[in-house]
């Protein structure tokens, strides 16, 4: 009879038989499984669309290449065509600089051409590649090519300006000198321009002219403030700035009280037996260098009087000795431009 320890052997025996029929069991179960999964064929990649030549969307993407190649034709046809402008207006803005040099009233406008040619130079770099690059250039040297034609027409405009001013002071005074060519011409034909005639200023401050007395209207201007009075062309600018400031400082205008003579106007007015018209051809109203002024002006020592006495004379006029205080003559009224003889 079989003991104990023989039982215990034999249910352990059986014990590791059946597990390594499991063991054995699981592996050929896995062995299926990774075969099966070798077996099966492998997954293709994802393929990429294929567009066929002629198909519409090949027709459109050609479309679109040849409509962006048309418009970069175009933008480089612009850009180049803007270039050309741009030079042509720099070459005529460079001569016009040149040309107006000491031709200009106020040289500030042409120092506004100059900076406008600075910048042009900078819009001559290359045109650039892309689409953007090209009309942007083009705009560009267009706008900087229509500053600078603005400029170039400021510069010539100012020049035209300075050649008529000069062109008008050369016919003024082409009008003067032969205003007192005639009126010398009449004093010989009418027997006044001779040695006692001149002798007739007998006051070593008078100066006899022929003209004096004789000029003509292309000669005179009339004030604007006070138009039945009338001063030589060429001194009125200095009394309506003189009158300006008079005007700041008392609210008012110069009161005029006489100014240009004819010579009979003065001859009517002379006395022989008086200093206070000079005699015919000695008076500086014959020349319409001198003014008579009221309004307070006629009193010396008055304020209006002092402030004249400070400030005429820059402005082109003054008080001349003779008709000081002290003077041959006092006449506080009389004014005269420093054009005149005897203004000093």
């Amino acid at each position: 009879m079989p003991s104990v320890a023989d039982a215990r052997r034999r249910s352990r025996l059986r014990l590791v038989l059946i597990a390594a029929a499991i063991l054995l069991g699981l592996g050929g179960i896995a062995t299926a499984l990774v075969a099966q999964h070798a077996s099966r064929p492998a997954a293709a990649p994802h393929a990429q669309p294929v567009v066929a030549p002629g198909s519409p969307t090949a027709r459109s993407a050609e479309a679109q290449a040849q409509a962006l190649d048309r418009a970069l034709d175009r933008a480089r046809a612009a850009a180049r065509s803007a270039r050309r402008e741009l030079t042509a207006a720099i070459a005529e803005a460079t001569t016009t600089l040149g040309e107006s040099e000491g031709k200009v009233a106020d040289d500030a406008v042409r120092r506004k051409l100059h900076r406008a040619l600075d910048a042009a130079a900078d819009q001559r770099r290359a045109d650039g590649v892309t689409l953007d690059e090209l009309q942007e250039a083009a705009a560009r040297r267009t706008a900087t090519r229509d500053t600078l034609v603005e400029a170039t027409q400021d510069v010539r405009t100012a020049v035209r300006a300075w050649q008529a001013e000069r062109d008008r002071d050369a016919a003024e005074s082409e009008a003067r000198e032969d205003a007192e060519a005639d009126a010398e011409a009449e004093a010989l034909a009418e027997g006044w321009h001779d040695a006692e005639s001149a002798a007739r200023c007998s006051a070593p401050d008078q100066v006899w002219t022929p003209e004096n007395g004789h000029l003509p209207d292309a000669a005179l201007a009339a004030v604007p403030w006070s138009p039945g009075h009338r001063v030589r062309v060429d001194v009125l600018d200095g009394l309506v700035d003189l009158d300006a400031a008079f005007r700041d400082r008392f609210g008012r205008h110069l009161k005029l009280t006489s100014s240009y003579r004819t010579h009979a106007e003065q001859e009517a007015l002379h006395d022989p037996g008086s200093d206070t018209a000079a005699p015919p051809g000695c008076s500086n109203h014959g020349t319409g260098l001198a003014v008579d002024v009221g309004g307070g002006v006629e009193r010396f020592g008055s304020t209006e009087h002092e402030w004249l006495q400070a400030n005429a004379e820059a402005f082109g006029w003054v008080h001349p000795p003779f008709a000081e205080p002290d003077g041959r003559n006092p006449e506080p009224w009389h004014w005269q431009s420093v054009l005149a003889p005897n203004s000093f």
